[in-house]
């Protein structure tokens, strides 16, 4: 299995699937110069990163995923965020959609990596096999192998999630659109 070149530095720290870059150039000084090369962003439905922050019934500090229209402002502030960094790096981040990943697992990822510069093995999908530890919320997910039941659950909770809807709806999908 090859290890991912020096220079690509995957994005996912926060439920909405990003870290600020100044954050992550704290932690690690040596990431500075790493993310003008490359990063991923990940893009779903606005509605399920919110739906699936409510559900993580996070500790009260983390109050923004205690309500949904909260969950919403934070989702908002995040795509806020991303323009300014694809405006700052261009090219640089590369995006792909979650629900296109889990739907073609393979070619998804392999197109990634490809995008990335990276070598693709095939047995980068079977990460619920590697025993690493995991600190995340999602830890029983990480442990599963990819799967769709995710995908789309917002519209099991449509009359829910009409306030939320509504003010997310320039972020919305177009209807028939993949992303």
């Amino acid at each position: 299995m090859s290890t991912p070149a020096p220079h690509v530095v995957p994005l996912f720290a926060t439920p909405f699937g990003v870290v600020s870059l100044p954050e992550a150039q704290t932690l690690n000084p040596a990431l500075a110069a790493l993310f003008a090369e490359r990063a991923t962003a990940q893009w779903r439905d606005p509605l399920a990163p919110c739906l699936s922050v409510y559900f993580l019934h996070l500790d009260h500090r983390m109050s923004y995923g205690l309500d949904l229209m909260d969950t919403g402002h934070f989702y908002r502030q995040y795509r806020r965020l991303m323009a300014h960094w694809k405006r700052l790096f261009g090219a640089g981040i590369v995006d792909f959609d979650y629900d296109a990943l889990v739907r073609a697992p393979e070619a998804t990822a392999s197109a990634l990596f490809g995008s990335l510069g990276l070598d693709w093995d095939p047995r980068f999908l079977e990460f619920p096999r590697s025993g690493r530890a995991i600190k995340t919320a999602s830890v029983w997910q990480a442990r599963e192998p990819l799967y769709r039941h995710s995908s789309g659950r917002a519209r099991h909770y449509a009359r829910q999630l009409a306030p939320l809807r509504e003010y997310l709806a320039d972020l919305l999908p177009a209807a028939g659109a993949d992303r």
